[in-house]
C-alpha cells in the first residue's frame, strides 16, 4: 500500500509516483505466502484453479442482481428438491458412502435418526457431502427448471431462496456455479437458514408483491402460510401430512398447477 499512490485528498499540484518495482516484488512476496500455506496444506493446483473459478463465478455474477421493477410480482423459490433432486442425490451417496439405507418414503424430513444409528453425526456427513464437491453433481429437475423460464418470461420476479448454509464458502460458491452450470433463471438469489424472517425484511414483501412461494420444507411453508402467503410444496413423504389454507400440493410430475397460476 505504502508503494501506491492512494493518497487522493493530497494537493493535485504535487508529484504523483507509484513505486511498480515496490508493487512487484511485494506483491511477489505475498503470493509466495499465499502459496506456502497452499502447500502446507497439500492443496493442490486444480483444486486451486476450481475454487478461482468458483469464487470468480460469483464475483461476475452474483454480487449485483437486476432491481425488481415497481409493483413486479415476486415468486421466491426453494431449491432443494424444488429445483434440483438434492434428497435422492444425498441418500445415495449416503448409501454408498456409509452404507445408510434411507427409506425413500420415510416421513422424517432430516436423515438424522438413520445417520445417528449408525454411529455418525448429521451435521457432520452433510458438511463431508459439502466438501467433496457433491453439490455440484445434483441433477436438475427439468420441467421446473422450464417453469422458473417461463414465469420469468411472463414478467415475474424469481427470488431463489434456500437455508443452505452461506458461511460454507464451498456451499456458497457451488450452489452459485450449479445455477449457471444448469441455466437455471432467476433474479436474485438469497441464503436463510430462517427463510420468513429473511423474507419479510425485503422491500417487495412490506409492498406486499410476493405473489406466491414455491418449498419443500414443512417448517417453511408453515410459516409462509400463517403469514399469508399462498405455498405450492412439491409431494413428498414428509411433507404429505401438513395442511393449510394457503398451502397447496403439487406433483413434481405434473406441475399444471403452477404454470395455471401464473397464466
Amino acid at each position: 500500500v505504502s508503494s501506491t499512490n492512494f493518497k487522493f485528498f493530497k494537493n493535485k499540484d504535487e508529484e504523483v509516483k507509484t513505486d511498480l518495482s515496490k508493487i512487484l516484488y511485494n506483491s511477489i512476496d505475498s503470493l509466495r505466502y499465499i502459496f506456502a500455506i497452499l502447500n502446507l496444506y497439500d492443496i493442490k493446483a486444480d483444486t486451486i484453479k476450481q475454487a478461482y473459478e468458483e469464487v470468480d463465478n460469483y464475483l461476475n455474477n452474483f454480487t449485483t442482481f437486476k432491481p425488481r421493477e415497481k409493483e413486479q410480482k415476486v415468486i421466491v423459490v426453494d431449491i432443494d428438491d424444488v429445483i434440483c433432486e438434492f434428497r435422492t442425490t444425498f441418500n445415495s451417496w449416503l448409501k454408498e458412502k456409509y452404507g445408510v439405507d434411507i427409506d425413500p418414503d420415510s416421513k422424517s424430513y432430516y436423515s438424522s435418526k438413520e445417520v445417528k444409528d449408525h454411529g455418525l453425526s448429521p451435521e457432520g456427513v452433510f458438511e463431508e457431502f459439502i466438501e467433496t464437491d457433491m453439490l455440484l453433481t445434483i441433477p436438475p429437475i427439468k420441467n421446473m427448471v422450464e417453469f422458473l423460464s417461463l414465469a420469468r418470461s411472463k414478467g415475474y420476479y424469481i427470488q431463489l431462496l434456500t437455508s443452505r448454509p452461506e458461511d460454507n464458502p464451498r456451499c456458497k460458491y457451488q450452489t452459485c456455479k450449479w445455477l449457471l452450470d444448469n441455466n437455471i433463471e432467476f433474479d436474485s438469489v438469497g441464503f436463510a437458514p430462517e427463510k420468513y424472517i429473511w423474507l419479510a425484511k425485503q422491500e417487495y414483501y412490506i409492498s406486499g408483491d410476493v405473489y406466491f412461494a414455491i418449498d419443500d420444507s414443512p417448517k417453511h411453508s408453515l410459516e409462509y402460510a400463517t403469514h399469508d402467503i399462498t405455498v405450492f410444496t412439491p409431494e413428498l413423504a414428509y411433507n404429505s401430512e401438513i395442511s393449510h389454507k394457503k398451502i397447496n400440493h403439487f406433483n413434481k410430475e405434473n406441475i399444471n398447477i403452477l404454470i395455471k397460476h401464473i397464466d
